[in-house]
């Protein structure tokens, strides 16, 4: 990764889902196994917290290059917590802290704050780190991360420039993932930005903790499904499909919570995350839930369609991207939130474009990160998308693009190759 003097160097890595210290840890308490999806696990490079802070020390903070380091969302995160305990660590009076101060993040903060106080760190919010938008929890992060940008409001955030990036977490465009816009209430649960998804969250830590492996909601969904075919959707009636998609979510969450591993639990712990008091009820969560579908678009009108939303959340944000390519948002796309790596180039009306996917650095996915080079005189783009291993890194896709033609080089572009094949057989 090296840049000329007239480039502009970027770095974009997203989630790393840092926990607190009682989330990388086994015993009663906490829970038999370690729910944390951040941690060291003893095989090779799956010591994560190591991995990050080498790659930072050794990549990053030594490579005066790079103007910049964007982190695009999921680095505190308040999500993956079993829904029996409190999701902020006692004595820690917020959550943003315990995990700043847990050991084995504490020297990935000091690289974090470091990039900061040199005006290089730029931290834009996710769906696991939403909170970190409300005023007081903002002020905190700033406090931690001394320096840094930080980009987030209502649990929302993007990173634009004018040389054609568009840069955000990708949650926005999710079902289950968006901030919960029909917030009715003045105060706790009711004016809550949580959605859904948080809740799934918390359920899945539990699975985890207890048997020592999660569960995909996406096969509650499919068990709901085939209740609702074996009783031939008669169970309910609903005037709409968009109604009936509808009861199958609400029934794949029953299903979720009322697995064995959650008997005697009526609800989720908050205790005071997001200022909601006590525990959240199964019921509340259903009843707040029950138009997920069918009303996403009554409060998400400047948003994807329900049906995208869905299929957003399945794991690929290809959909997602076409649609701010469409609304001319940037020459480049650049999203997280699925855990996967990515990188696509598009061949629109009104020129190529180009979407890249950060991945993440969880445990058992690839540890990967996007760089983008500009060079200022050409007015092209490089995009790249590399991968950490073995303390190296390495390139696993590029291309590029000029974002005043919105030309790429042909021999890059699969569409333009078969094109022009196409179109010289009858020269």
């Amino acid at each position: 990764m090296t840049s000329k003097n007239n480039t502009i160097k970027r770095i974009f890595i997203s989630d790393i889902h840092m926990g607190d210290k009682r989330s990388t840890e086994s015993g009663t308490p906490p829970p038999p196994y370690a729910y944390r999806w951040f941690r060291n696990i003893k095989k090779k490079n799956e010591n994560r917290p190591q991995m990050l802070t080498d790659f930072l020390e050794n990549h990053i903070l030594k490579d005066e290059t790079i103007n910049e380091v964007i982190i695009l969302g999921d680095l505190f995160d308040e999500w993956v917590v079993p829904p029996n305990m409190d999701p902020s660590e006692p004595p820690y009076p917020n959550q943003i802290e315990a995990v700043a101060d847990a050991p084995q993040n504490r020297p990935v903060i000091k690289h974090l704050q470091t990039l900061a106080t040199k005006g290089k760190l730029t931290y834009v919010t996710g769906n696991h780190d939403m909170l970190g938008t409300t005023k007081e929890n903002k002020a905190l992060i700033e406090n931690i991360l001394k320096g840094v940008k930080y980009i987030g409001d209502k649990g929302l955030g993007a990173y634009k420039t004018e040389d054609g990036i568009f840069a955000e977490h990708g949650h926005k465009y999710c079902l289950f993932n968006a901030p919960w816009a029909n917030t009715g209430g003045s105060s706790g649960f009711a004016a809550s930005i949580l959605p859904l998804g948080f809740f799934l969250a918390r359920l899945d830590a539990g699975y985890v903790a207890q048997k020592g492996e999660g569960f995909n909601f996406l096969e509650f969904l499919w068990d709901a499904i085939k209740r609702k075919h074996k009783s031939n959707f008669t169970e309910e009636k609903h005037e709409t499909i968009a109604e009936e998609i509808d009861g199958i979510i609400i029934d794949a969450f029953k299903i979720f919570h009322s697995d064995k591993v959650f008997s005697g639990q009526d609800g989720v712990v908050l205790d005071g995350l997001g200022g909601i008091p006590g525990t959240v009820k199964w019921k509340e969560i259903e009843d707040r839930s029950a138009r997920i579908f069918s009303q996403w678009k009554e409060y998400h009108p400047d948003n994807e369609s329900a049906f995208h939303a869905a299929l957003n959340d399945t794991g690929d944000l290809e959909i997602a991207a076409k649609f701010l390519f469409e609304q001319q948002q940037g020459k480049i796309v650049i999203f997280g939130h699925t855990h996967a790596w990515k990188f696509q180039k598009h061949c629109l009306e009104k020129g190529h474009h180009i979407y890249a996917n950060t991945g993440a650095w969880v445990n058992k996915k690839p540890c990967t990160f996007v760089n983008t080079e500009f060079d200022t005189e050409s007015r092209e783009h490089t995009i790249g998308v590399w991968e950490y291993k073995d303390n190296k890194i390495k390139l696993l896709e590029d291309g590029s693009v000029n974002i005043e033609t919105g030309s790429t080089p042909e021999s890059s572009c699969l569409p333009c190759r078969i094109f022009k094949k196409i179109t010289g057989l009858f020269r």
